[in-house]
């Protein structure tokens, strides 16, 4: 927990160790007095929009988490490894994901949406420890040559960034 809390910063007023979460890994809850996921919704979407009072009234998360989790449980042991980058990472994509399931909004999108694409090319065996544009063509050494062959092949290829459209956008320009 405490880990987690240096980790994430002002994003988070505290880290607790929850007995109420059985499935989840970490839920984000508000405090007493702030507005809850729903209102910082309908507030945002409020014409008058002042920023300040956008800031002043949210309401100060609280991370409680899961110590029975899988998750939690592998944080733990890479804290305890001194792998702190990888731990770090990791944090921070628990509380993105905390924030998408507990009713919130992802600061980024796009930073969200490209940590979950490298988890996934993780999980389809690539290297990703490389340089970004050799990740994208090598796979593991277990991966048999003819599927080798086909990611080379397509790294030439220019990267596609994914697309966010920011829904305050009201002309849809892309940025």
């Amino acid at each position: 927990a405490d880990f987690l809390k240096k980790t994430l910063g002002e994003k988070v007023e505290s880290v607790k160790v929850s007995d109420r979460l059985t499935d989840s890994p970490c839920a984000l809850v508000t405090s007493k007095f702030g507005w809850s996921a729903n209102m910082e919704r309908l507030m945002k979407g409020q014409a008058f929009g002042d920023a300040r009072q956008m800031e002043y009234m949210k309401g100060r998360k609280i991370m409680e988490i899961n110590p029975e989790s899988d998750i939690i449980k592998g944080l733990k042991t890479l804290v305890d490894e001194k792998d702190d980058d990888r731990a770090r990472d990791l944090s921070e994509l628990l509380y993105e994901t905390s924030l998408l399931t507990s009713g919130f909004a992802v600061d980024s999108p796009r930073d969200y949406a490209g940590k979950v694409f490298t988890l996934m090319k993780i999980a389809l065996g690539y290297d990703v420890s490389e340089e970004p544009a050799a990740a994208a063509a090598a796979p593991q050494a277990d991966a048999k040559p003819e599927e080798a062959a086909a990611p080379e092949a397509k790294a030439a290829d220019p990267v596609v960034e994914p697309e966010v459209v920011d829904p305050n956008d009201p002309w849809g320009k892309k940025k």
